[in-house]
C-alpha cells in the first residue's frame, strides 16, 4: 500500500526500503562529478550531477538491462544527424556489479500544446525520425527485444501472468484478462487486410498510420507495399478513432510538403464508413 503522504516524485526516488538510491562514491571520483540531485526512476535510477560547471546526467542501469552499447550507439547516431538526445560522455562503465554511464543534460520542457496543429508538428517528427533510423539496418535487433506479437504470444509471459495470478489475485486477473484481449486481436491477424487493420484501431484515443503516396501513385504504393494517403484516412475514419495522424510521408513530395497530410485528413473527414473493400 503506498504512503499518501508522500509524493508521486518520491516515491520514484525512492527504493522499496523506503531510503534514497545513492550514488556509489567510486563513480563520482572517476568520472570528478558532485552529485546536485536525485532525477528519479522507475527501472534505471538517474541523477542530475556537475563536472565542472557543465551540468549532466548519470544513470545506474538496473540489472534487468543488456546491451547498453546498444542505447549508446543508437544515441550516438542521432546526435550525429542533428537530434536533440542526450549526449554520451563517457563509454559505460561496471562497478560493483552495476552499469553506469553519464550523458549530457538537455535542457526543455514537455510540450503542452494541443489540438490539430500539435499532432501534425508530432506526425512530422515521428516520420522524420522514422526517415533517418531507416538505413540502419547494420544494428539489427537490440538484444532482449522482440515484435509486440511475438511477446503476446510468447507461452513463457501466459505462465508468468497465472503464477503471479495466485499471489496477487486482482492484479494477475486484469493483466490476464489484457493479454487474452490481445490474444483475440492478434490472433490470425493479415495486416494485409484492410478490415483486420480496421478492426485492431476500432475506437481508439490515437491512431498513427502510415501514408506514404498519394492516391495518384496509388500503383507506386502497391509496388513498395505502402498505403495511399486517402487509404489512411478511410481507415482511420472507418475505425471510428478520436485522433488520426497520418505519418511517413515520401520524399516525393518535397515540393508539395502539406499534399499528403492534407490529402489524409480530407478522407479522414468525408470518406464514408464501411467502404474498405474498394481500397
Amino acid at each position: 500500500m503506498y504512503n499518501t503522504h508522500v509524493s508521486i516524485t518520491d516515491r520514484l526516488e525512492m527504493q522499496p526500503d523506503g531510503t534514497k538510491p545513492e550514488i556509489e562514491p567510486t563513480i563520482l571520483a572517476r568520472w570528478n562529478l558532485s552529485p546536485l540531485r536525485s532525477l528519479g526512476g522507475r527501472v534505471n535510477e538517474q541523477w542530475l550531477v556537475k563536472r565542472g560547471s557543465e551540468r549532466a546526467v548519470l544513470r545506474r542501469y538496473a540489472s534487468v538491462h543488456s546491451d547498453i552499447d546498444y542505447e549508446v550507439e543508437v544515441l550516438r547516431r542521432l546526435a550525429a544527424a542533428g537530434w536533440p538526445v542526450p549526449r554520451p560522455m563517457e563509454e559505460p562503465i561496471s562497478h560493483a556489479g552495476e552499469m553506469w554511464c553519464l550523458f549530457s543534460f538537455l535542457p526543455g520542457m514537455q510540450a503542452t500544446k494541443a489540438g490539430p496543429a500539435e499532432q501534425r508538428v508530432r506526425g512530422r517528427l515521428l516520420a522524420e525520425l522514422h526517415d533517418a533510423t531507416a538505413t540502419w539496418s547494420d544494428m539489427g535487433q537490440r538484444t532482449g527485444f522482440d515484435r509486440s506479437d511475438a511477446i503476446i504470444f510468447d507461452p513463457a509471459l501466459t505462465t508468468a501472468i497465472r503464477e503471479y495470478e495466485r499471489i496477487q489475485p486482482d492484479v494477475g486477473r486484469l493483466m490476464r484478462w489484457h493479454i487474452d484481449r490481445a490474444h483475440e486481436q492478434l490472433d490470425d491477424l493479415d495486416l494485409a487486410n484492410v478490415e483486420q487493420i480496421v478492426s485492431l484501431a476500432r475506437d481508439a484515443g490515437l491512431f498513427y498510420c502510415e501514408a506514404s503516396f498519394s492516391e495518384t501513385d496509388k500503383d507506386k504504393a502497391v509496388a513498395r507495399y505502402h498505403l495511399t494517403s486517402r487509404q489512411a484516412g478511410t481507415i482511420a475514419r472507418t475505425a471510428r478513432v478520436k485522433n488520426f495522424i497520418p505519418f511517413h510521408f515520401s520524399h516525393r513530395y518535397e515540393t508539395e510538403p502539406n499534399r499528403l497530410w492534407d490529402e489524409a485528413m480530407e478522407s479522414f473527414a468525408t470518406a464514408e464508413e464501411n467502404v474498405i473493400s474498394s481500397l
